[in-house]
């Protein structure tokens, strides 16, 4: 058949369409397998009448699953900001790229949205308590996924998608280096530093890839090391490159500050 498909094409070649019953209310993950595949996912008001089919997401390459495996995946509601909603059809049109032939298999979960993490705002930045008595380093674990866009614009490195917020006093420290190097991080990371109060941060440092550290797959850590300012909360943002999120572990190592007597 030929279809139209706003994502990708003005038409689309060879497409076949699936519909189903949103058992839930929730978001949607939608993967196709079997070839180079596309989909999208539409709310159909009348099959006929494509003046009234509703595009909600649609794929071509999965950055998850690699590339020609298309996989919609909506747990954090953005695609189209919304749920399902229980009880209503939904319909999916699938196809191979460029009209190539496909044969596999297609599946559908609805699934729970989860919940933002507390820390996705600068004013609910999480404290941490540094050890400044033996100058430790600290471990914090932590997740992106479905955190809000903060739009800091450039500090080292752009900001572009999710983060989360950390903050620590800059009393009694001299040097921080702070790392996202980890067997843990599973996401292609940024850090973005900053010092002051929310709504008046000023930027201290930022990285987006330490190219000591490859996370393979995943792409490159991110690793900064910074002058703290005493009197000040540092804030650390933590973030993807482009639409990237995940979880992260993150290491905080600060020096003691040197302390001057004159006589």
């Amino acid at each position: 058949s030929l279809d139209g498909w706003c994502s990708y094409a003005t038409t689309v070649y060879n497409s076949v369409w699936f519909k189903f019953r949103a058992p839930s209310t929730g978001n949607v993950r939608i993967t196709a397998t079997g070839g180079n595949t596309q989909l999208a996912l539409y709310d159909v008001a009348q099959c006929d009448y494509w003046a009234s089919y509703t595009e909600l997401g649609a794929n071509d390459d999965s950055r998850e699953l690699g590339s020609g495996i298309a996989s919609l995946d909506d747990r954090c509601g953005w695609a189209y900001g919304g749920t399902l909603t229980r009880g209503a059809f939904y319909y999916v049109q699938l196809t191979g790229q460029r009209g190539l032939d496909i044969s596999g298999t297609i599946s559908v979960d609805v699934i729970p949205r989860p919940v933002n993490p507390a820390n996705e705002d600068c004013v609910n930045a999480q404290v941490m308590n540094l050890d400044l008595v033996n100058y430790t380093t600290s471990t914090v674990n932590g997740t992106t996924d479905c955190a809000s866009v903060d739009n800091m614009g450039t500090c080292g490195t752009s900001n572009t998608t999710s983060g989360v917020w950390y903050k620590f006093d800059g009393n009694g420290i001299s040097n921080v280096v702070i790392t996202t190097c980890s067997d843990s991080t599973n996401f292609d990371t940024k850090l973005s530093v900053f010092a002051g109060a929310c709504g008046a941060l000023a930027c201290i440092d930022g990285n987006d890839d330490d190219y000591n550290c490859n996370l393979g797959t995943y792409g490159a850590a991110s690793t900064v090391s910074f002058c703290a300012i005493p009197g000040q909360d540092i804030y650390v943002l933590v973030h993807g490159y482009y639409d990237q999120s995940g979880e992260f572990e993150m290491h905080v190592t600060p020096t003691p500050a040197l302390e001057v007597t004159f006589n």
